[in-house]
């Protein structure tokens, strides 16, 4: 990215917007933020379901899904806390600077990148148990297999997968590369970030067009009998 810029001489353009750089870097950190959050309590409540179902549907009823989003949607405030008072960031010109990595100062930073880590480490060690208590449910008992839990265990295995390599190794190899590097090569992280997001949703996307046609075919059949 910084090479593209450099070679189409954007720079002396891009600097004179950096208040717009640093805003846009904002909205996306809060954006990701949320999707984090959301993520880990959707991810622990289906793993709750799946290992003590009883529990989970007597306390389930309680607790509203307004109230979940509206807490969801507040985490930013959090970030906000961190990076203004915190972290005591105040906005200055940086003279070259293109890049919200520059932008923000090495407290914040550091927040961001173990956060994502935490976070996503949090999701797929969720989703593999989730994954193996659902192979072992449909695989190792007496009971017939089950197309739905073995879809369930295919999904978890996708999410599992797909943040332990296109969001935590990335993460965890540019809080160890130097800042200087960062600049130069980090866009190829966020690229493959974006890739894995692609993927994700296309292997789970399949997975449900699968259900939806099995279905079809059901209903189907059964049309024919009667």
């Amino acid at each position: 990215m910084f090479k593209f810029i450099k070679f189409f001489n954007l720079g002396s353009y891009l600097v004179h917007c950096q208040f717009i750089i640093f805003c846009t870097a904002c909205i996306n950190n809060s954006v990701l933020s949320i999707r984090a959050v959301l993520v880990i309590i959707i991810t622990f409540d289906r793993t709750l379901a799946v290992f003590l179902p009883i529990t989970y549907r007597k306390s389930r009823q309680n607790i509203s899904n307004s109230v979940i989003v509206v807490l969801v949607l507040c985490y930013p405030i959090v970030c906000n806390i961190v990076l203004w008072i915190i972290c005591d960031y105040s906005y200055e010109f940086v003279p070259g600077c293109v890049s919200s990595g520059c932008l923000m100062n090495q407290c914040y930073v550091r927040y961001t990148l173990s956060f994502e880590v935490v976070t996503h480490s949090i999701i797929a060690s969720i989703s593999l148990l989730l994954a193996i208590k659902l192979f072992i449910w449909n695989h190792c008992t007496k009971s017939s297999k089950s197309k739905d839990i073995e879809r369930a265990n295919y999904i978890a295995l996708i999410d599992a997968f797909i943040i332990i390599v296109f969001d935590i190794i990335p993460t965890t190899a540019i809080a160890m590369i130097p800042s200087k590097t960062w600049e130069d090569y980090g866009s190829p992280f966020i690229c493959l970030r974006m890739c894995g997001y692609a993927i994700e949703g296309f292997l789970v996307r399949k997975a449900l067009k699968r259900r939806k046609g099995m279905v079809s075919n059901f209903n189907n059949s059964t049309s024919r009998v009667v």
